[in-house]
């Protein structure tokens, strides 16, 4: 593999070689963020708003559960998109330098690459699955690490992948399917 060659891109990834032992990839996951964001900040509009006529007096009190509700859902929401958020962003997997880097919406992290344990092709299932033939599905790129941090380098067919395991592999890491 050429320093700066592609492995993978397409709408939810891009994954390239920066050199023979070197992967930079971008995996955002921000369509279901954008969404659960939109979707949460109508429903804390409108619960502000139904509680204000609750506290005016303008409807009865019983009505207040429902704002109260709308709220506990919409943090709980919110509270779970930002854990997923942690799994992706822009990562650098430098196994010349022995270090792995993860920027996301808010945050960076660093760890060693000593910190992976192993290297997984899950199928993806949830709102980010695609429809596709039996054995075609869609499949995350994921590194595991030692404190149980999850990181999610891509996202493709099987097929598309094998580029970026092959260069975990020569790495010497576990490649799981």
């Amino acid at each position: 593999m050429t320093a700066g060659e592609t492995l993978l891109a397409n709408n939810d990834c891009t994954i390239e070689a920066q050199g023979p032992l070197v992967l930079c990839c971008e995996c955002q996951g921000a369509a279901l963020d954008l969404g659960v964001r939109a979707v949460t900040t109508f429903v804390l509009v409108i619960a502000t708003i139904v509680a204000g006529l609750v506290a005016v007096r303008a409807v009865p009190w019983p009505m207040g559960f429902i704002p109260a509700t709308w709220v506990v859902v919409a943090l709980v929401a919110r509270w779970l998109l930002r854990r997923r958020r942690f799994l992706h962003g822009k990562f650098r997997v430098d196994f010349e330098r022995g270090e792995i880097t993860q920027e996301g919406r808010g945050f960076a992290r660093r760890w060693p690459t000593s910190a992976i344990e192993v290297a997984t092709l899950p199928i993806v299932t949830g709102p980010d699955a695609d429809q596709a033939e039996p054995g075609m599905e869609s499949r995350w790129l994921e590194l595991h690490l030692r404190d149980g941090a999850r990181l999610r380098l891509g996202k493709g067919p099987g097929h598309a992948l094998r580029p970026a395991v092959a260069l975990l592999r020569k790495a010497g890491l576990e490649v799981r399917a």
